[in-house]
């Protein structure tokens, strides 16, 4: 807690007295305001972020025994294909709420994809598995992002 409470105030420090120190207009202090108002929002915040933050340490302790014992049975590659290349593919989806949905549509797409693909022609599953959700993520990435520039030409044309 009192880490949080310090990265509060050295961020409310440099917001606050770097903005007023360069630039003392009304528009300068109207935007100090508006900050000093998110770091309140932020400090009423805090209390309700701290069972977030003990389960942000247990979530590190179990991601690291997971991800080592998966990388001795799975491989590097394949961990981390699964790990990256989902979240790359859908970070730049912005219009979209449902990331973690595209996200877990893409992956299992590109590893069902895949599986079926090494079977069919006789290749090792782990290899093709990262290119298949490299390329199944790939395609999401397109897929969003054209039909986002889509969405917003009709709302600029509309």
């Amino acid at each position: 807690m009192f880490q949080n409470k310090l990265y509060i105030g050295i961020a409310s420090f440099f917001l606050l007295f770097g903005q007023s120190a360069f630039a003392a207009d009304t528009a300068s202090e109207a935007r100090i305001k508006a900050l000093e108002e998110k770091i309140e929002k932020l400090e009423k915040m805090l209390p309700q972020a701290i069972p977030t933050a003990i389960f942000g340490k247990w979530f590190y302790l179990f991601f690291a025994l997971f991800v080592t014992v998966s990388v001795q049975i799975a491989g590097v590659y394949l961990v981390f294909a699964t790990l990256v290349f989902p979240a790359v593919g859908v970070y730049y989806i912005t219009l979209y709420k449902n990331k973690l949905l595209w996200g877990y549509l893409g992956s299992f797409l590109g590893l069902v994809g895949a599986l079926l693909f090494a079977l069919v022609f006789d290749l090792s599953s782990g290899p093709t598995i990262v290119w298949g959700i490299v390329i199944a993520m790939t395609a999401v990435f397109i897929g969003k992002s054209k039909s986002e520039k889509l969405e917003e030409s009709k709302a600029f044309h509309s």
